[in-house]
């Protein structure tokens, strides 16, 4: 029927039908009514877009919407459904009721986010709470879904997550799950233990460790608490909990962090099931339980990668220094590279200057991995470092050497300078970062020999290097740093032209002179 409207009698008959002839007489809806009745789809949704937008009022915009409402084709009937919401508001609760018998699955889905978007009000707060009984499970998904974007605390809202708890379609469920977590509803707190033990780890996880988790009353510790112990099957059914309901417990205490859970934590890391003894360490981890210590290193011993590396991570985090000889036998004796450079950070971090001797001896693993996290802890043990660090600034490895040598820029000496400028000396492309760090370490040294050395990198091949000596030269500040800037505001590169001129104004604002003109 549309496509037969066009041009003139489409503007007079839908006019007409309206009974708007005379409240329509500016231009601009005129030209959106026109377009209402175009052949093209995509016009006629734009237009009833820029309907929306017009701020009509609703006697107004009402027979064009509902006029729109009975257009063929689906993209259409949908725009029509938001501009219902956005224009009448509850008035146009009636229209929306309508399209939930739409043939067409966007229009109906669309028309039930609207109604529960404007919960607030009554009678499209009931109309919500039909389309959470209807048949289509995707129907009842979007009634969840919208009101927990949008009224998660309405006791109304609470009631219908806690429904669907319950609900026959798993989808459905955890819709609800994450509703109910929205709504810090308490009361669901037995419907969500019940899915727990009951219902699929697709469900259940999120039941325990995101619901349960964010509730965190002792009622919800205490049942996260049961779930911790393993479960007994009945012959031809799995055992409940299971072990991922059982790992996502131990989460959830980790996030909750009630002392309570402590004894139960500890226990389960003897469990067979390594995402549970990793969950377990992680809330002992963020309640720094100390008692746990020598259970949690343990895990340092045990044959899969997780449970060492977690197990280490667990211990920095606790800071406990007594578990430090475990630690040491993992540095040097682990057969993964990636457990033993974590096992690096965490002897430093426990026990500071005295994991000295032993990080010289990882300057020689084989694997750069474990070097560069070497040369990393040491530069922040200090000054007492500085001799272990610098094996390193001979690294076979750029990455090391250039982390090595920033680290000497801040724990260094005058008497480490000779050392820098012989790793500066190859030109090779590798070795670019090695010459850019050299130039910071530099600048953070200082001293006359420091700028001799800059002067020579301040006209290295690389414009990246010569940005870097420009403000190593800049933290210097003195007379002669300052001639060496000045000369780099003729550099080839505009980029190091630029450097040089900044610095050197921030040099210059610091003592009242004039900013420098680039030459």
């Amino acid at each position: 029927m549309l496509k037969a409207m066009q041009g003139v009698v489409v503007l007079a008959s839908l006019l007409a039908f309206c009974g708007l002839a005379p409240a329509l007489a500016d231009e601009k809806l005129d030209a959106i009514v026109e377009r209402l009745g175009s052949s093209s789809v995509s016009e006629r949704v734009n237009a009833v877009r820029d309907l929306g937008r017009m701020g009509l009022s609703p006697e107004d915009a009402r027979p064009l919407l509902e006029k729109m409402a009975k257009d063929p084709v689906g993209t259409v009937r949908s725009e029509v459904v938001w501009a219902v919401m956005d224009v009448l508001g509850e008035d146009g609760v009636d229209l929306l009721e309508q399209f939930y018998n739409d043939p067409e699955r966007r229009v109906r889905d669309g028309a039930i986010r609207s109604a529960c978007s404007m919960f607030d009000e009554e009678r499209a707060r009931d109309l919500c709470i039909v389309a959470s009984q209807d048949p289509d499970h995707s129907a009842r998904i979007d009634v969840l879904v919208t009101l927990k974007e949008k009224f998660p605390r309405a006791k109304e809202a609470a009631a219908l997550f806690r429904k669907g708890l319950s609900d026959d379609s798993e989808l459905v469920q955890r819709a609800a799950v994450f509703g109910c977590q929205a709504a810090r509803d308490p009361k669901a707190i037995d419907e969500l233990v019940r899915l727990a033990m009951t219902g699929s780890d697709h469900v259940a996880v999120p039941a325990v460790d995101e619901a349960l988790a964010t509730l965190a009353t002792p009622k919800a510790v205490d049942e996260l608490i049961k779930m911790l112990e393993a479960g007994k099957g009945e012959p031809g059914k799995p055992a409940r909990p299971t072990d991922a309901v059982r790992a996502a417990a131990a989460r959830a205490l980790a996030r909750i962090k009630d002392p309570r859970s402590l004894p139960a934590l500890r226990k389960v890391l003897g469990d067979k099931y390594t995402p549970l003894r990793i969950g377990a360490m992680e809330a002992l981890m963020e309640m720094k339980d100390k008692t746990a210590v020598p259970l949690i290193a343990k895990q340092l011993n045990e044959e899969d990668e997780r449970l060492r590396r977690f197990g280490l991570r667990a211990l920095r985090i606790i800071g406990d220094p007594s578990a430090a000889d475990a630690i040491r036998k993992t540095l040097h004796n682990d057969k993964e590279a990636v457990v033993r450079a974590t096992a690096v950070a965490t002897l430093a971090d426990l026990i500071d200057k005295a994991a000295i001797g032993d990080l010289e001896k990882r300057t020689a693993d084989i694997d750069a991995m474990v070097r560069l996290e070497v040369a990393g802890a040491l530069a922040g043990l200090g000054k007492p470092a500085a001799p272990t660090l610098s094996k390193l600034v001979r690294d076979a490895s750029p990455d090391v050497r250039a982390v090595a040598i920033e680290g000497l820029g801040h724990i260094g000496g005058p008497e480490e300078i000779p050392m820098l400028v012989k790793a500066a000396e190859s030109q090779e492309k590798t070795n670019k970062q090695v010459r850019a760090s050299v130039a910071e370490a530099l600048g953070r040294i200082g001293g006359s020999g420091a700028i001799h050395a800059l002067k020579t990198l301040s006209q290295d091949s690389e414009p990246a290097v010569r940005q870097r000596s420009a403000r190593a030269l800049a933290r210097i500040g003195t007379k002669d740093a300052v001639t060496i800037l000045t000369t780099m505001l003729k550099d080839k590169t505009g980029r190091v032209r630029n450097t040089a001129r900044r610095e050197l104004d921030s040099l210059k604002k610091r003592t009242g002179a004039k900013k420098t003109k680039s030459k």
